[in-house]
């Protein structure tokens, strides 16, 4: 959902998974707020066909094989299967991967619902299919020379997600500290389980969204290039409105527009665009690491 650009309902003009940009105009436009995935094809001044207007003439040379609701090992939407939709790849081409968000959720609910009986049991599934995501990253881009920029999950306990569980009604007081161990354990294995023997620099990066999101959450104050006052980490910007129809113009002074967001919510003032989805603040951070990352890579 992360990378997800749908134009299902507007072809050349995508809706996003996070607070979408206004123009001057006041209409939603793609390129407005950009997603990490989409600062990752900027570096390299490629467009996606889902964020071209129909009548540009712009060569569409990036694409979008995100699927929204993925879990790493689902056999039709998954991340092999994500990968397969891109054909045959070689040593000319870079995949951003970011995956894992569905997944700790998923064996976050099977833990409170008992279908994992200890919380031990749910950290080993969540190191399994950590692992199961870096075999699919090793064998399926990496071993055929393609490259990758991979972006760890977000810390799902520091999420507005994990803060609703405390009070819902059937409250789990462990809720955060659950999600923050499962979101750890996830990560942790699809850091060490990229093969070191067979890949380093020269075929992928790493971008830590969950270390992002650990530190604007310590210091909110210290990412003022991202996130403006008053910092909100705790929020959904869109609260419970479909981030699909959330927008927010980036012009406050002329254009006020709202577009779904909570009272006092601006595009650049919220962490979180939903309960379980990142704002733009997060995906501009990562957004420059990725293209910073990038500029050293010996690709």
């Amino acid at each position: 959902d992360l990378s997800v650009l749908d134009d299902t309902a507007n072809p050349g003009n995508a809706r996003k998974y996070s607070v979408n940009g206004v123009d001057s105009s006041n209409a939603v436009d793609c390129n407005q707020l950009p997603l990490v995935a989409q600062r990752v094809a900027a570096r390299y001044a490629m467009n996606f066909k889902e964020c071209l207007a129909s009548t540009s003439t712009a060569t569409v040379n990036a694409f979008d094989y995100a699927v929204a609701g993925a879990t790493v090992e689902d056999g039709s939407i998954g991340l092999a299967a994500q990968i397969a939709r891109a054909g045959t790849l070689g040593d000319k081409d870079l995949l951003s991967v970011w995956i894992g968000t569905n997944d700790i959720i998923d064996i976050y609910t099977r833990r409170v619902a008992g279908e994992y009986t200890s919380d031990a049991q749910a950290l080993a599934e969540a190191a399994r299919r950590g692992a199961a995501a870096a075999g699919i990253i090793n064998e399926k881009i990496l071993a055929v020379g393609a490259h990758a920029i991979v972006i760890t999950a977000p810390d799902m306990g520091l999420s507005p997600y994990a803060r609703a569980r405390l009070t819902a009604s059937t409250p789990d007081p462990s809720a955060m500290t659950r999600l923050s161990e499962i979101s750890n354990s996830f990560n942790g294995y699809l850091r060490v389980s990229i093969d070191p023997q067979r890949f380093d620099g020269r075929n992928f990066g790493l971008v830590f969204a969950d270390e992002a999101v650990q530190a604007i959450n310590a210091n909110s104050a210290g990412y003022t290039t991202y996130l403006v006052s008053p910092y909100n980490i705790t929020d959904a910007a869109c609260g419970s409105t479909p981030l699909l129809t959330c927008s927010n113009a980036i012009d406050t002074t002329t254009n006020l527009n709202t577009g779904g967001l909570v009272t006092g919510a601006l595009y650049n003032t919220h962490l979180w665009a939903s309960d379980r989805w990142l704002g733009y603040p997060a995906h501009y951070l990562l957004g420059l690491t990725a293209q910073n990352r990038l500029s050293v890579l010996p690709f």
